[in-house]
């Protein structure tokens, strides 16, 4: 009897017991369940700051402390950021991609951004924790295409050009650079004609009869071969746009790969202010201008509009050619005025082209034609500039960390 009661004084013990250990199962669930589901939330928001923070980086490598700025910018920007957090603590750092041996510590491909935060629990506090860390990284490549390319690069290598002819080699090296030689061929193509055998320039300063010598090397992966081109390149002569799109684009038609994304970059350090000399019936006489000799005459069929709108007429040709064009500007604040090109007794720079400037007109190529353009003042950031066409042409996208 006495043992019978024992026993039934402990159940009574036990029996209260039991709803407080119940509670605190409950509340452990509804701490995993709340706490944790309101964890994974924030997790998902900060995956998405680190994805746009690496992908915007991204758009501007090689130029690595370029790309690191502004993938900081991004992750430090409040709107991009989750809420309910104790802070975001975020690393940028930049690499190269294993696959692709060609790039260098100074030239990175990759971006990575790591982005750490806490979050407060509600419930489990309950059980002594207070907060849960949460870490999330991503990777984003500029260097590998999403399909090849194939690019006409014009320049301009006219005589205004002769203080910036080395910076002019160095844009045309840092674009070859941004470029993969695996997966994209380049032509180059320049303003004035070199002499129609191409290689040493016997006489630069005009534009001859014909269509020959803008081409100076077709489309190619050979990238030394284009960069030793380009060193080899002397600057003399006035600026016409037309021809040379137009060679730049009948290049891209007869050549181009069926599948590669075809696209023409032109850069240009002033306004269009001359045609060809086929652009006259028969010139009556020659301007001495000191660098450059000019024609003057009457406008051959269908040529007037060249002649009267040297600038508006490459603009026309351009968004009705069907490629885009991308358009890079150097210093056109010492030469943005375009000009009717001299016929008759119309003289060099007498007659304002209406409506339409240097600046004007490559803007207006490069958004009528669905290309990008670019504008810079500075000779010694051609170079910056010219890798960033080149890898704006290659979109940036995530890819595997261990990349």
């Amino acid at each position: 009897m006495i043992a019978s009661r024992v026993l039934a004084s402990e159940r009574a013990q036990i029996l209260p017991l039991m709803p407080v250990g119940l509670a605190v199962v409950l509340l452990g669930v509804t701490a995993l369940v709340v706490d944790v589901g309101h964890a994974l939330l924030v997790q998902r928001h900060l995956q998405a700051s680190a994805d746009a923070a690496a992908l915007a980086g991204a758009q501007l490598l090689p130029d690595a402390p370029s790309a690191l700025t502004l993938a900081r910018a991004y992750a430090a920007d409040p709107t991009n950021l989750p809420r309910d957090t104790n802070g975001v603590t975020t690393t940028v750092s930049t690499r190269c991609l294993r696959s692709t041996p060609t790039c260098t510590s100074t030239s990175p491909n990759v971006l990575a951004v790591t982005e750490q935060a806490t979050v407060s629990t509600t419930f489990g506090r309950v059980l002594g924790i207070d907060t849960l860390t949460l870490e999330v990284t991503s990777t984003a490549s500029q260097s590998v295409s999403t399909r090849p390319l194939d690019i006409a690069l014009v320049l301009d290598r006219t005589g205004s050009m002769s203080g910036q002819i080395g910076n002019l080699r160095a844009g045309a090296a840092a674009f070859l650079d941004a470029l993969d030689p695996e997966y994209d061929r380049v032509a180059l193509v320049v303003l004035p004609p070199v002499s129609a055998g191409g290689g040493t320039c016997t006489r630069c300063d005009y534009y001859p009869l014909g269509n020959g010598g803008y081409v100076v090397e077709h489309l190619t992966s050979d990238f030394a071969r284009l960069k030793s081109d380009v060193s080899g390149l002397s600057a003399a002569g006035s600026t016409s746009y037309k021809q040379a799109l137009a060679a730049a684009a009948a290049e891209l038609r007869s050549r181009a790969r069926t599948g590669a994304e075809q696209v023409i970059v032109f850069e240009t350090d002033g306004a269009a202010n001359a045609v060809p000399d086929d652009a006259y019936v028969q010139p009556t006489s020659w301007l001495d201008l000191g660098q450059v000799s000019i024609p003057t005459g009457t406008a051959a069929s269908g040529r007037t509009d060249d002649v009267n709108r040297p600038c508006g007429s490459a603009v026309a040709y351009a968004a009705a050619t069907g490629v885009a064009v991308d358009t890079v500007g150097f210093h056109l604040s010492s030469d943005q005025t375009c000009y009717q090109a001299p016929h008759g007794s119309v003289h060099y720079k007498d007659v304002r082209e209406s409506g339409i400037d240097a600046p004007g007109a490559l803007l207006q190529m490069a958004e009528l034609s669905g290309g990008s353009s670019f504008l810079q003042e500075d000779g010694s950031k051609l170079a910056q500039t010219f890798a960033q066409v080149a890898t704006q042409l290659q979109p940036a996208r995530l890819v595997a960390d261990s990349g």
